[in-house]
């Protein structure tokens, strides 16, 4: 009898014991999540792929450690969408209904796969799913904005602009007022409606007429309606904006202002100052060929067009078919 009174007790003690490491465990696997998701939020990365790398061989299991080593490669430059996307099912797999986690997914999977010129055609329709099961999850994120993006990117253009007319007509907040204006812009634009884009455009442009990118938008609206100088003016405010990210787009922009008005020498000096800015981009160097092309020494166009096909194969099928609005 004592000695079953032993083995009694020496289990409960080794189950409690059991117990004890688990809550010390479950308390550490917290605290190291917790702390891994304040350095990601603070874009302190690098401290966040340390604590991952200690964490993760102990704890292969966690759908939360999955969680943040997809937001890790989603945020990381150069950011890894496909291994982001990977860790998110993960994730998932592993019994996490998260809101974050669709949100996430959803931003990943909208996203080019592979960075260059969208090879890998983004996976729209499994972003829209999941931004809609964040709704159902009650993000505390509005992602309204986020689906009429996505909408808009996959081309559906008349349900985007029903959603971000719903969007504008709740009075939203003013600081996001100009992105939905500017967003509407590119949507009537995709639909021929470029006098109505500009209207929605000069609407953006009174909080946001230190963006490069705008002019670009209404610059493309203008060229479509003839008014090429307007247009080129336009291309000029744009390039005068001491912060500008756009550039390229914008030289790009205004070579195809030129090239359609036949002055091709212009053309040829905007194509190459946009091949300048990003000299893996194919689409300014067919530009270049063009409008060699046109001039008076059209052997000279070749060597344009052989360098913009060992950058990409595809290039030829896209100079005339090029969004302007997606550059």
């Amino acid at each position: 009898m004592k000695s079953h009174a032993i083995v009694a007790s020496l289990l409960l003690s080794l189950t409690l014991t059991n117990i004890s490491f688990a809550n010390t465990d479950d308390a550490t696997l917290k605290r190291a999540v917790k702390q891994i998701h304040k350095d990601i939020y603070d874009w302190k990365l690098d401290e966040a792929q340390q604590l991952l790398h200690q964490m993760i061989p102990r704890y292969p299991n966690s759908a939360e450690l999955a969680l943040q080593q997809g937001k890790y490669y989603y945020i990381k430059e150069p950011r890894q969408f496909a291994k982001a996307i990977a860790e998110f099912d993960r994730a998932e797999q592993l019994g996490l209904k998260d809101p974050e986690l669709y949100f996430y997914r959803a931003s990943a999977k909208s996203q080019p796969t592979e960075s260059y010129l969208k090879k890998q055609h983004p996976d729209y329709a499994g972003a829209l799913d999941d931004f809609r099961r964040a709704q159902q999850l009650h993000s505390e994120r509005d992602l309204r904005f986020n689906i009429v993006g996505v909408l808009y990117e996959d081309g559906k253009y008349q349900q985007a602009l029903a959603a971000v007319d719903d969007l504008i007509y709740d009075k939203p907040n003013a600081l996001l007022k100009p992105d939905f204006y500017m967003m509407r812009g590119n949507i009537q634009a995709q639909l021929g409606q470029h006098e109505a884009a500009l209207t929605s455009y000069d609407v953006a442009a009174k909080q946001y007429s230190y963006l490069d990118r705008l002019y670009q938008f209404k610059a493309v609206s203008l060229l479509a309606l003839r008014r090429t100088d307007e247009a080129l003016a336009a291309v000029y405010t744009g390039l005068s904006k001491n912060k500008g990210r756009n550039k390229r787009q914008l030289y790009f922009v205004r070579g195809m202002i030129h090239y359609q008005r036949r002055e091709f020498s212009d053309a040829l000096s905007d194509f190459s100052m946009s091949w300048r800015y990003d000299q893996q981009w194919a689409l300014p160097l067919l530009g270049c060929y063009n409008s060699v092309m046109q001039s008076e020494y059209p052997a000279e166009a070749d060597k344009f067009l052989e360098l913009a096909l060992t950058l990409d194969p595809s290039v030829v099928l896209d100079f005339n078919q090029q969004d302007l609005l997606k550059l």
